[in-house]
Parts: structure tokens; C-alpha cells; sequence
């Protein structure tokens, strides 16, 4: 789930566990969870987690409702999600530039 910190005077989204509703400030370390589907066009939701037990509890709550899960690590997902929302490299690359500006949020 995205959520907006505010810390330090400072306001921006970061990226909470779906599971333990907890911070993921390491992209490396969360997954997106999704319940795999052959129809054509179809939407599933996914849920945004940490590697291990969090990711272990959304496979179950999927497979539980009788769905296969599928996963990617939420570096690509967050890649991915990008490139289908029509956002360019050399735009990213701009934005970054006004991010490291701001700073990381902590």
C-alpha cells in the first residue's frame, strides 16, 4: 500500500507492507504478489510485501480462494509498472534528478 510519511517537515509516499502493514524501504526486499490468470485482460489485485513471511502469508490468502500465485521481486515490478504507466527512461532520469534534490525519506 502506498502511504505518504511525514517526517522532518518533509511529506512523501513510501511503500507499506500489505501484510504487516509495515515500512519496505529496501525494494530489494519486498515482492509483489498476484494470482496468476489466462483470461484475456484480466485485472487481479496484487499485494505489495516483504520477502519471507509476509510474501509466505499472501500466497496462502490467494491459493486459499483456489488461485495460483505468481511473484517478482518489487524492483521489477515497480520497473514495469512504469514502463506500462508511459513514463519514458530519459523522464525517470528527470524526475530522479528532482527527487535527489528533496532527499530520501527516512
Amino acid at each position: 500500500m502506498i502511504k505518504i510519511l511525514n517526517t522532518q517537515g518533509i511529506s512523501g509516499p513510501v511503500l507499506c507492507c500489505d501484510v504487516c502493514d509495515e515500512r519496505i524501504d529496501d525494494f530489494g526486499l519486498g515482492a509483489a504478489v498476484f494470482s496468476r490468470s489466462n483470461a484475456e485482460n484480466s485485472l487481479t489485485p496484487v499485494f505489495i510485501v516483504h520477502k519471507g513471511g509476509c510474501h509466505d502469508a499472501a500466497e496462502r490468502k490467494i491459493r486459499a480462494a483456489g488461485l495460483r500465485s505468481g511473484w517478482e521481486e518489487l524492483k521489477h515490478h515497480f520497473v514495469y509498472l512504469l514502463h506500462n504507466g508511459g513514463v519514458s527512461p530519459e523522464s525517470f532520469v528527470e524526475s530522479s534528478v528532482s527527487a535527489d534534490r528533496i532527499g530520501r525519506i527516512r
